[in-house]
């Protein structure tokens, strides 16, 4: 929170006029990764006296809508990623498209690079962290000025990143089936060089389905 507030102070004292009536909506340009690494860009509204909580709830929900309950439980269970907020620049082809929310569906686009933005995904996974930060929308640079301009270069972009809790949980877990298996069949066979072998046998194909997938889609 209080890094979001020297930037909300800085921008209300650096001059932006257009920003000064307390009660106009704002379009903000975001970015949603598809499962291919493809990104396509949406336009957000949220409005000028809106608070964080508001807002990153509003985010969260374009998020929702946009991306598919698969999509969605495949990438966090089985690739164990989880959405990350980054702020990127459009490349200039993209740019020159102009209008890319105004056609009345979402446009791919390209990104030159971006950076991850910490206190922007702790709040998009927790919005109430920006409960108490009033006119939050006007303290970014990444909204569409009016219907008419092409709008910043740069944008929200909400991709994912590797989650290392999850990951670790399943490491947990494949640990737990494999030494369960090898007893399992210990138990039946009565030979423990089974009951290894299975249990190599289930770490090793778990690690390689992990080590495809991950890779497929990195």
């Amino acid at each position: 929170m209080a890094a979001v507030l020297p930037s909300l102070q800085a921008m209300l004292s650096s001059g932006l006029s257009i920003y000064t009536d307390p009660k106009i909506d704002i379009q903000w340009r975001v970015l949603i990764q598809r499962a291919n690494g493809r990104n396509f860009s949406h336009a957000l509204s949220v409005h000028s006296r809106d608070s964080g909580e508001e807002v990153m709830k509003k985010l969260r929900r374009l998020y929702i809508e946009n991306t598919p309950v698969g999509h969605r439980v495949f990438t966090q269970t089985i690739l164990m990623r989880r959405p990350v907020v980054a702020v990127v620049r459009l490349t200039a082809l993209s740019m020159l498209s102009a209008d890319l929310e105004g056609q009345g569906s979402s446009r791919e686009v390209h990104i030159t690079h971006g950076k991850r933005d910490k206190d922007m995904t702790a709040a998009f996974n927790d919005p109430s962290r920006l409960q108490h930060v009033q006119r939050f929308a006007l303290a970014y640079r990444y909204s569409l000025l009016s219907s008419h301009s092409i709008g910043p270069s740069v944008a929200l972009h909400i991709g994912h990143e590797l989650d290392k809790a999850r990951c670790c949980y399943l490491i947990l877990v494949a640990l737990v089936l494999s030494i369960v298996s090898g007893i399992a069949a210990t138990c039946v066979t009565r030979r423990v060089d089974i009951g290894v072998g299975v249990s190599a046998a289930i770490s090793a194909w778990i690690a390689c389905v992990e080590a495809v997938l991950l890779w497929k889609y990195r």
